[in-house]
């Protein structure tokens, strides 16, 4: 007739649903702001973030920004790197940023520091290294959105100095989505 019947109450036979969403658990690293060839760069933390994620067996590890140190960021900054230049700066990142074993991939994007070459340049030091090193994968900068497993992921890398409090930035972003 043209009519539909909603019933008052829910069926009382629940059951789980059946997005896939919920049949696959990734363990994913996440590291940001490494700034390789700074003089107060931590590598040694960096190799030991790796080494726990091979022995959790993450299923690939993103990288939010600022991979390497850059140039000219500020008075004096050229005294706190010890290697100048993108090519310097690009062959220590292809030589000395850690791997995962097996087959997994490292997802990159650039930060205010690395983009010191693009801005003087126009060299894209951080796809420069990706291309360069299999298991690291350029994905933009500053923000991206890409697929990894079938998950949509997004990365930032938030700049402009610290405000009032550390977690308002990401609060407004958050709000934004």
């Amino acid at each position: 007739r043209g009519q539909a019947f909603i019933p008052q109450e829910p069926s009382k036979n629940f059951q789980p649903t059946n997005f896939k969403y919920f049949r696959k658990l990734y363990r994913i690293g996440l590291v940001s702001d490494t700034h390789l060839c700074s003089r107060y760069q931590q590598i040694t933390l960096l190799y030991d973030a790796y080494k726990i994620f091979d022995d959790r067996k993450v299923d690939f590890v993103l990288h939010s920004g600022d991979l390497v140190d850059g140039m000219d960021m500020y008075r004096g900054h050229h005294n706190e790197i010890f290697k100048h230049g993108a090519d310097e700066q690009k062959d220590y990142a292809v030589e000395t940023y850690p791997k995962l074993s097996g087959n997994r991939k490292t997802y990159v994007i650039g930060g205010q520091h690395d983009n010191s070459f693009f801005k003087s340049k126009g060299h894209n030091i951080v796809e420069a290294i990706c291309k360069e090193r299999k298991d690291l994968v350029y994905r933009g900068f500053f923000n991206a959105q890409f697929l990894v497993k079938g998950l949509m992921l997004e990365i930032r890398h938030p700049g402009g100095g610290v405000s009032y409090a550390r977690s308002y930035k990401m609060q407004k972003i958050i709000e934004n989505m």
